[in-house]
């Protein structure tokens, strides 16, 4: 009796253990099948960052710093160049690049999208007070025409120091956008005329 017991036992026993083997190599094979098996090929678009290099024809008497922009929406990023010449304070500029990461914003116009950001740059500023003196075209190293709107800032009719606010903005591409303000009629001239932006990935 013990040893039919006992035989039972090691009978169940084998049962398991060839169980757990086939079901081990029925998992092999379905993973075998999956991995081997034939795929449609699938292409879509992405947007990615990538870092690009922007220069300027400045004399040597200008510095620049770099700060991002802390208030950012989803989507939408914000940098600035800050320009600044060494002996003359006046003579200061500030760069600013708003870029998107939203997909959607490329199937709009850069045009409307350039539209849309005047309107509410341009118009704060003219609600604030701000008075626009004189407006004119500069055209770039991409042959974009760039209008440049001068506005005298609110306080300053009065002042014998008042100064115009040069701004401009154009686009770069549908995600990337440009926008300038400056004191210095000029700075504002050399800067839109000689700003380059190149992939420094790519050799040229």
């Amino acid at each position: 009796m013990h040893e039919n017991i006992k035989y039972m036992q090691n009978k169940l026993m084998l049962k398991v253990k060839f169980m757990k083997h086939y079901l081990s190599f029925i998992g092999l094979i379905l993973i075998i099948g999956i991995l081997t098996q034939e795929y449609v090929a699938l292409e879509t678009d992405m947007l990615i960052v990538k870092e690009i290099n922007i220069s300027m024809n400045l004399t040597p008497d200008y510095n620049t710093s770099y700060v991002t922009i802390p208030d950012q929406r989803e989507g939408v990023f914000g940098q600035m160049i800050l320009i600044n010449n060494t002996k003359d304070e006046n003579k200061t500029a500030s760069l600013m690049i708003i870029s998107f990461s939203d997909k959607s914003i490329l199937e709009i116009e850069a045009s409307e999208v350039l539209n849309y950001f005047k309107n509410i740059i341009f118009g704060a500023f003219k609600i604030g007070g701000a008075k626009e003196m004189e407006s004119y075209n500069l055209t770039n190293r991409y042959n974009q025409n760039v209008t440049i709107h001068a506005l005298l800032m609110p306080g300053s009719d009065n002042s014998k120091f008042s100064r115009l606010q040069y701004m401009g903005l154009w686009d770069f591409d549908k995600l990337n956008y440009f926008f300038i303000v400056s004191e210095d009629k000029n700075l504002t001239r050399e800067i839109i005329e000689s700003l380059d932006v190149k992939d420094p990935s790519i050799d040229e």
